[in-house]
């Protein structure tokens, strides 16, 4: 039964961001129905994980263009769908400890997908902050020498040096 219910759920919790959980609540909420789902059914955790990519997609990017709009006085809640996007994206960045060692390639390459869309380097270099220290601190050994050679080279194409 909890399986089926996973899809209403993860719609819900995105649904209930930001105005009634937390991104902090977000974050945890999330990764621990995937971590549960990726135990009993990977497609079903594929599916929320999916859901959660599909919520980014549907908020623009930030570029240096819509910056300035976003942070305008007039439209306030512009700048607060950027801020979301971040959140979601940061979120997503988390379901790389829990996911099922066959969906992890996958979960990369859309993280970085979504990351190369990220223009506005200012927002998307505290996703990638956040990224390296879950990538150096959450993973377990036998994801983080692939992430880290995964990581480095999406630093490369991104024009970040180091660790930040």
């Amino acid at each position: 039964m909890a399986l089926e219910l996973a899809p209403y759920y993860s719609d819900m919790l995105l649904q209930a961001y930001p105005a009634l959980v937390s991104v902090d609540q977000l974050r945890h909420a999330y990764a621990a129905m995937v971590d549960c789902l990726a135990e009993q059914d990977e497609a079903y955790a594929w599916l929320v994980v999916q859901r959660l990519i599909d919520a980014i997609d549907a908020i623009p990017p930030m570029t240096p263009a819509n910056i300035s709009v976003e942070a305008s006085p007039e439209d306030p809640a512009a700048g607060a769908t950027a801020v979301a996007r971040g959140h979601l994206l940061v979120t997503l960045c988390d379901q790389l400890r829990v996911v099922s060692l066959a969906q992890f390639d996958q979960l990369l390459a859309e993280v970085r997908r979504l990351l190369l869309a990220e223009t506005a380097s200012a927002a998307r270099t505290a996703v990638v902050k956040i990224l390296f220290d879950d990538i150096s601190q959450q993973l377990d050994f036998t994801r983080k020498e692939h992430a880290t050679k995964w990581y480095l080279s999406l630093a490369t194409e991104l024009g970040i040096s180091g660790a930040l």
